[in-house]
């Protein structure tokens, strides 16, 4: 299997200055990021106990 080399677009000079958008704003993104990853997680995990329960039910005729 060959890979293909990745092509890096380059940055124009005037985007190497200060970001134009505050640290604070990252900062709360970050955190919303990981609420909303923590909320995937914990509904991954209730998936799978439903699935679980769904699987038990079927094996035993119940539904």
């Amino acid at each position: 299997m060959t890979t293909t080399p990745r092509i890096y677009p380059q940055v124009p000079q005037s985007c190497t200055g200060r970001p134009s958008v505050p640290l604070s704003v990252y900062r709360e993104l970050v955190k919303e990021l990981q609420a909303t990853q923590a909320r995937v997680e914990f509904l991954e995990a209730q998936n799978q106990q439903l699935v679980k329960s769904n699987r038990q039910l079927r094996q035993d005729g119940r539904w």
